[in-house]
C-alpha cells in the first residue's frame, strides 16, 4: 500500500477494485486480522480491511476524511489514551478499539484462563489465585503510573510505561515477573514530576469511565507480562516453554473466535462501532 497511503483519493475508490461495499483503512497486519473479526461478526456485507503500514498513514488518512465529507471509506484505530487527552473524535467514519488497543480487547480474564488450561493449569483455585496476582500488578502499575504516562503522551515524551514489563522487574531471578513491587512502580515513577490537580482529572475520569486497567494498560506492555504469566504458569506442562510475542498473538486470535460473544465485555462496544457501516 505504500505507493497509495498518500492519497485519499485512491483510498476512496478501491472499493471498487476489490468489488466490496466498503473499504477498512488500519495500521498493521495485526489489526487486519483483528478487524476482520470484529467486523464479520455484525456486518453482512462484503468489506475489505487494509493495512496502510503505519501510524502516520492511517493519521493521514483520518485527518482526510475529517476535511472531505465526499470519502467513503472507514479507518479503524487504537484508542490509545485519547479518552483522557479529550481526544475521542465522534465520527460516523472512524472505528476505535474499546480499551489502548486491539491487545487490550484480545486479552481479557477468559482469554488468559483458557490459556492457564492449555499449558496444564487444570486446578481452578490455583488458576484464579494466579489471574489475581496478574491482575494486581496491572491494578498497581494504572494507579501509581497512568496520570503519568498519560502526560508523557501528550507531551510527546518517552512512555513511562512503555511496551516490556522487563523495567519493573530488577531482580531478574525472581520467578513471578509479573508479579510486580509497588514499591518498584513508586521508585521508577518518580522520574515524572506532574500537577497534582492533573493527577485528581485523570483518576477521577478513570472512575467515571467503563475502563477497568486491563483495558487501558499499554497493550504491548500486556502483552509482555502475559509471556511472563504463561511461561511461569506452564512448569507442569513443560520445564521451560518459550512462546515468542508472534506465537502468542496466534493463540489469542484463534481463541478469539469462540470468545468474542455477547459474554465477551466488549461486544457491545464494538456492535455499535460497526453499526456505522450499516448507516453509511
Amino acid at each position: 500500500m505504500d505507493e497509495l497511503a498518500y492519497s485519499s483519493d485512491a483510498l476512496n475508490v478501491l472499493d471498487e477494485f476489490y468489488e466490496v461495499s466498503v473499504m477498512v483503512y488500519v495500521e498493521g497486519v495485526d489489526d487486519e486480522i483483528f478487524w476482520n473479526k470484529i467486523i464479520r461478526t455484525f456486518y453482512n456485507e462484503e468489506f475489505q480491511v487494509e493495512s496502510l503500514g503505519g501510524k502516520e498513514e492511517v493519521k493521514k488518512a483520518f485527518e482526510a476524511l475529517q476535511v472531505d465529507d465526499t470519502l467513503s471509506y472507514f479507518v479503524a484505530s487504537d484508542a490509545d489514551y485519547s479518552y483522557f487527552n479529550n481526544e475521542i473524535i465522534e465520527s460516523d467514519r472512524i472505528l476505535l478499539t474499546y480499551g489502548y488497543s486491539i491487545e487490550n480487547t484480545l486479552i481479557q480474564k477468559d482469554s488468559i484462563m483458557q490459556l492457564l488450561l492449555n499449558v496444564g493449569t487444570h486446578n481452578k483455585q490455583k488458576a484464579e489465585n494466579e489471574f489475581s496476582v496478574l491482575e494486581g500488578s496491572i491494578d498497581k502499575l494504572i494507579n501509581y503510573s497512568l496520570a503519568k504516562d498519560i502526560y508523557c503522551y501528550s507531551q510527546g515524551i518517552k512512555s513511562l510505561i512503555g511496551n516490556n514489563v522487563d523495567k519493573f522487574i530488577p531482580d531478574k531471578s525472581i520467578s513471578k515477573q509479573y508479579d510486580i513491587n509497588e514499591e518498584v512502580i513508586v521508585n521508577f515513577t518518580q522520574s515524572i514530576d506532574i500537577d497534582n490537580e492533573y493527577a485528581l482529572e485523570v483518576n477521577s475520569k478513570l472512575q467515571s469511565s467503563r475502563y477497568e486497567a486491563i483495558d487501558i494498560i499499554n497493550g504491548h506492555f500486556l502483552v509482555s507480562m502475559l509471556l511472563k504469566f504463561i511461561s511461569y504458569n506452564s512448569k507442569n506442562f513443560r520445564k521451560t516453554m518459550k512462546l515468542s510475542t508472534d506465537g502468542l498473538l496466534f493463540t489469542l486470535f484463534n481463541a478469539f473466535d469462540t470468545q468474542f460473544n455477547s459474554n465477551h465485555r466488549h461486544y457491545s462496544y464494538y456492535k455499535t462501532q460497526v453499526s456505522k457501516m450499516m448507516d453509511n
